[in-house]
């Protein structure tokens, strides 16, 4: 009885997944861009700060074809 219960089980999970697999061809890749805890950010000689981020955030998003950016705040001060 404990063996039937576990093949079971087993044909189960794959018909629930086989949908998954037939789908593994067509993935995308999702790039998230995580900034927080800058709340000191200086400029040194006219470069750098809040511009360079901003930056740095338009390159990482040009890279990617879908691409989501995330503040996770102190950004003027820390917590």
């Amino acid at each position: 009885m404990r063996l039937k219960i576990i093949i079971a089980g087993l044909l189960t999970g794959l018909i629930a997944f086989a949908p998954m697999a037939a789908m593994a061809d067509e993935t995308e890749t999702l790039r998230i861009i995580l900034t927080g805890d800058h709340y000191v950010l200086p400029a040194k000689k006219g470069r750098g700060g809040f511009a360079k981020l901003a930056t740095v955030v338009k390159q990482e998003r040009a890279g990617a074809e879908h691409s989501i950016f995330v503040h996770s705040g102190d950004a003027y001060s820390p917590s």
